[in-house]
């Protein structure tokens, strides 16, 4: 199965996440907000859902901030300025013992049963 998103606005604002059930890394376009930041090795890149590829500048972690004013330290997040979205891989959540549950119009995160946080649709997206 494979589920793919495809879509043309911009982000409006650049701490803003997108859940992505296709993604297999997290990736962040802004670098003012990383830290513990590690520049990329020249020639990293990534593959884009239209065939083409970005070139990833670093890497580093950076916190995913909720309304309940909780945050999820995200490690590994890729820094391709060249994305107009900043992503959140849902299947490394998964991986990491996170629950992503989907509701009509919102998202919540639990991590052994426990709240994490929630995220809502905006524009047609969730988070």
């Amino acid at each position: 199965m494979c589920a793919v998103t495809l879509e043309v606005n911009l982000v409006s604002n650049s701490m803003e996440w997108i859940l992505d059930t296709g993604a297999t890394r997290h990736f962040y376009a802004n670098k003012d907000l990383m830290h513990d930041f590690e520049d990329a090795p020249d020639g990293e890149h990534v593959y884009m859902g239209n065939a083409t590829t970005a070139g990833v500048m670093g890497k580093g972690k950076t916190l995913l901030k909720f309304t309940s004013e909780k945050s999820l330290c995200l490690n590994n997040v890729l820094y391709v300025p060249f994305l107009r979205r900043n992503l959140v891989s849902s299947s490394l959540l998964d991986i990491a013992g996170f629950e992503v549950n989907k509701k009509v119009g919102k998202i919540v995160i639990l991590r052994n049963g426990v709240f994490v946080g929630k995220g809502y649709r905006s524009g047609g997206s969730l988070f």
